[in-house]
Order: C-alpha cells, then sequence, then structure tokens
C-alpha cells in the first residue's frame, strides 16, 4: 500500500508539473481557396497541407513606450518617449524553481518511505527522529535551493524602485522649466514664416 501511494505520488508529481502548454508556436498554411489558416498542432492540418504548412514560433511583445504630450498651446507640443521601469518584466527562473520543488518532493517521499519501513521493523522512536531530521534537512534544502531566486526577485524590485525614482526626478527637473506664453508661440511662428 505505501509503496503504491509513493509511485502515485511520484506520477502526480511529473504529470501535475506546468509544462510549457505552446512553448513552440503555431502552423501557417494557405488553402486552395488562398485563405490562410492557422492551427496550433500538425494533426490539424488537413494532409494535402501538411508539406506546406509552415511553423510560427511565437514572439515575444516589445516593452510598450509612453507618449507624454505636454501642450501650452495648439502649436506647441512638447513629446518624448518614456518607457517606464514598471512595465520591465521581473525575469524569475521559474523553470529552475519547479524542478528544484519536484527534486525537494521527491526525496521528502524517499525520505518518508524510509521511515515507514523503519516503523515496520518496530523501531517507532527511530522512526520519529528520522522524521524530525528529514523535515530539518527538507527545509534547510528548500531554502539553499530557492534562495537565489528570491534574491533575484529583491534585486528586480530594488531596480525597478530606483527606476522609477529616477523617473520621478526627471519629471519634476522637467516640469521646473517655463513655458512660453501664447504671446511667445505666436511671435517665434511669425518670425520663422518671415524667414
Amino acid at each position: 500500500m505505501n509503496h503504491a501511494v509513493t509511485v502515485l505520488l511520484f506520477w502526480l508529481i511529473l504529470v501535475c508539473l506546468p509544462f510549457p502548454v505552446s512553448a513552440a508556436g503555431y502552423y501557417r498554411y494557405t488553402d486552395d481557396a488562398g485563405t490562410v489558416c492557422m492551427t496550433d498542432k500538425l494533426a490539424n492540418v488537413p494532409a494535402r497541407y501538411r508539406s506546406k504548412a509552415v511553423l510560427v514560433p511565437f514572439e515575444k511583445k516589445p516593452l510598450r513606450k509612453k507618449t507624454i504630450e505636454s501642450t501650452s498651446s495648439a502649436d506647441l507640443t512638447l513629446s518624448e518617449t518614456v518607457t517606464s521601469p514598471a512595465e520591465k518584466p521581473v525575469a524569475i527562473k521559474t523553470a529552475g524553481f519547479r524542478w528544484n520543488w519536484l527534486l525537494l518532493l521527491l526525496l521528502g517521499a524517499g525520505l518518508w518511505y524510509a521511515s515507514q519501513r523503519i516503523e515496520q521493523r518496530g523501531l517507532i522512536a527511530r522512526a520519529s527522529r528520522f522524521r524530525w531530521a528529514m523535515l530539518c534537512l527538507l527545509a534547510v534544502l528548500a531554502y539553499l535551493l530557492n534562495r537565489d531566486i528570491a534574491s533575484s526577485v529583491t534585486a528586480n524590485i530594488k531596480e525597478r524602485i530606483d527606476g522609477l525614482r529616477q523617473t520621478i526626478a526627471e519629471h519634476e527637473e522637467r516640469d521646473k522649466k517655463p513655458l512660453k506664453t501664447l504671446s511667445e508661440v505666436i511671435e517665434e511662428k511669425m518670425n520663422e514664416a518671415v524667414k
């Protein structure tokens, strides 16, 4: 019974691990009518179009850019393109994180099975001490395996905060500059038109 539970736990962990579902891309082909068709599996492409089907990898979207426009009149516009640090993606090593936990779960299942075997031999006190040692070992391993992920997330948050502070300082400095009045703008436009 215990062996069956351990094997079931092992297969459940492997099956439930979040794999990238469609990391490859999609298939694109053109049918006889000239219609461009797309599907996620090659098996969904009709047999006569499979030789023409092309695998198109998914592209990562570039960072969006904001355009800030500050106007004092209809003709005068001050625009600048700013990439907000809040829009930068946080780089977290999720694949390593998943495999670290898989390692810990498998190690824990194996140690739990070993403690069950010790208890079956009639050494209940030793099995209890073994379980406490196992929990301490798993806690230390969890900390050691995942501290780099926590530190990278913390570093990314600090970097984003610094970027936001810098952006705020730039905007405050820009806002301190006096804007031209409408009469000054009209005078400049007339001078440019005369030249």
